[in-house]
């Protein structure tokens, strides 16, 4: 890991708020395409799966992490007698922590799974290094991406390149760490205004911008936060190889705040292509940035001031 990782999340609203987000989409998600009479399977991949849960007010182990999200999810819906009987979920979840993957393991171990519907594979390695092959096993078939890591350098520009060239369906939440980008973009405009040399402690971390941002990063240095974030969306998440306009991804954004600040932690990216999916993850997040829970009466509002809101998502 990129730093040492701390599972308590009593004080982080921030971490509640983006797992009850991811809950509520994977269960949306997977009722889409059970019902669905072509599709006979779908993959959900955690790119950073960590233990699989979370502590709080100090109770260990209490809060579900997005690993036994998914799982649970799984469960639930198989519970629907009309659901028909081939459709089958595998989760893949990709952690290089041995530890942390061991702990997950005994946690999924404890699940009653029915393997045939619901099935699990624990990856031990770095998903940078893992991602070819499981996109390989993965094919066309529809997949959900959770890639939320614990720093900015976990994440190769070309791992995200290759998610986003995948084959058929794909979905894909994406934890684009602001404060990594402004520090790091922070450190190389000093450099620069400067004319001075960067020293050799901040070069990789620098070369790592460069890596996300080539050509035009000196560009971007000062601006606003939204127009770095929209210069990435452009440069990789909507980059994909397809010349066909349907087969781009769209991209909308939800920010997380600090707690008790007003500055932005990281933004939440959701990309697919499927404006469906769009609409369904914009409703989530209005919902969630209006506080409302999960009885809020959206249709109370007007539809200008609900469209307004939907479009200060977009990036």
């Amino acid at each position: 890991m990129g730093v040492e990782y701390d599972w308590d999340i009593t004080d982080r609203p921030h971490t509640k708020l983006k797992l009850r987000i991811y809950q509520e989409y994977v269960n949306a998600w997977l009722k889409i395409f059970s019902r669905q009479d072509w599709c006979k399977e779908v993959y959900i991949i955690d790119c950073f799966a960590g233990r699989g849960t979370y502590d709080e007010s100090g109770i260990k182990d209490s809060v579900p992490g997005s690993p036994l999200i998914a799982i649970n999810s799984s469960i639930e819906l198989f519970k629907d007698p009309k659901l028909k009987k081939d459709f089958k979920i595998n989760c893949i979840f990709i952690e290089k922590d041995e530890e942390l993957l061991n702990h997950l393991k005994k946690l999924i171990e404890s699940k009653t799974l029915d393997i045939t519907k619901i099935h699990c594979e624990l990856i031990l390695g770095d998903f940078n290094s893992e991602i070819d092959s499981v996109l390989k096993s993965i094919g066309n078939t529809p997949a959900l991406f959770l890639i939320d890591p614990t720093g900015i350098r976990d994440v190769k520009k070309e791992s995200l390149i290759k998610i986003v060239n995948k084959r058929g369906a794909k979905d894909i939440f994406l934890n684009y760490m602001q404060t990594g980008v402004e520090r790091i973009s922070g450190l190389l405009l000093k450099y620069l205004s400067e004319q001075i040399a960067i020293p050799e402690p901040h070069k990789k971390t620098i070369q790592h911008l460069y890596d996300y941002f080539p050509p035009g990063i000196e560009e971007q240095l000062g601006k606003d936060e939204s127009e770095i974030l929209r210069f990435f969306a452009d440069e990789i998440l909507k980059k994909n190889k397809s010349e066909k306009e349907n087969e781009r991804l769209e991209v909308i954004k939800f920010p997380m705040p600090y707690p008790q600040k007003s500055d932005i932690l990281y933004y939440l990216l959701f990309a697919s292509r499927k404006a469906v999916a769009v609409n369904i993850v914009r409703d989530i997040f209005s919902k969630h940035l209006l506080n409302k829970d999960d009885s809020g009466q959206m249709s109370l509002f007007p539809k200008k001031q609900l469209k307004d809101i939907h479009r200060g998502f977009d990036v």
